[in-house]
């Protein structure tokens, strides 16, 4: 019966490679997700048989993700709140507190894309030197680092947006 899962796997191996890949955008997470997958895969199918498909491991492959996704946004970035308030140069807003305002982004980007914009914005790291450090390519760090601007963009106007109103 252990032959009947193997020769399944091996027949589907390559595309669940390619979609663990995907999924996580990082060679060896999709290494541990590749692994993580025949081991959910074969101990459901041992409990019980159905039919092997590549769209069945796919699927394994999927929610095993999302479950490592899940639980690697419980840890959270922590930092000191030293009560100091930040006003623009016109003093239009003389209460926007800065520790509230990183507490918003924190919680909104994932960590992926607080990492890009700390290296890019903060640190002045090219993109071409993130891409080196993350191991992604320079495309898709300039596409991640657009949406990481772009939510602490729609971030910053709904804060100001609510100070103001």
């Amino acid at each position: 019966m252990e032959h009947i899962f193997n020769v399944a796997w091996q027949r589907c191996e390559s595309s669940i490679w390619k979609a663990c890949l995907a999924l996580t955008h990082h060679y060896h997470d999709a290494e541990d997700l590749l692994q993580t997958t025949w081991l959910k895969a074969y101990k459901s199918w041992s409990k019980k048989p159905h039919s092997l498909t590549k769209a069945y491991f796919t699927t394994v492959a999927k929610n095993a993700w999302i479950d490592e996704v899940r639980k690697k946004k419980i840890a959270s970035v922590s930092f000191e709140d030293d009560g100091q308030s930040v006003a623009d140069s016109t003093d239009l807003i003389p209460s926007l507190n800065v520790s509230h305002l990183l507490s918003s982004l924190v919680t909104r980007l994932t960590v992926r894309q607080q990492i890009l914009f700390l290296l890019a914005d903060v640190c002045r790291c090219s993109l071409k030197e993130i891409a080196s450090l993350t191991n992604m390519s320079v495309g898709a760090v300039k596409a991640a680092l657009f949406r990481a601007r772009q939510k602490v963009s729609h971030e910053v106007r709904e804060q100001l947006d609510e100070i103001l109103l």
